[in-house]
């Protein structure tokens, strides 16, 4: 697995240095985690009118359409698709998305996500 990072413009963001890494922490993790042997994750920092935008890209299969809109939820673990066999070996409560988008809305910020069908989009 690959692990490439971009940064742009140095942004400042004012908040909680331990909160703000486990949101980096968790959606790596996932990242990881949905990420087959030999695949690449692109992570992307950059300033985007005065606020800090992340993202992170994933070389996994993806949400169902129908799933999207429940990513962020707490307890929700993904379909079949979304969940590789390695998920029974590794765990998880579906926890770490709700926790990314809790800590980025006590930001004044959010979280969302996109099927971006295998491409980079910066």
């Amino acid at each position: 697995m690959s692990l490439e990072f971009t940064a742009s413009a140095a942004g400042t963001v004012d908040g909680d240095a331990v909160q703000l890494g486990r949101v980096v922490t968790n959606l790596l993790a996932n990242a990881m985690q949905h990420t087959p042997a030999g695949g690449r994750i692109a992570v992307a920092v950059a300033e985007d009118d005065g606020r800090v935008r992340l993202e992170v890209v994933d070389g996994g299969p993806g949400f169902a359409v129908d799933d999207l809109p429940h990513a962020f939820e707490a307890g929700w673990r993904g379909s079949d698709a979304r969940s590789p066999h390695r998920l029974d070996v590794t765990g998880g409560a579906g926890l770490g998305l709700a926790i990314v988008r809790g800590i980025a809305r006590a930001h004044s910020g959010d979280a969302t996500v996109a099927n971006a069908a295998g491409a980079v989009p910066w």
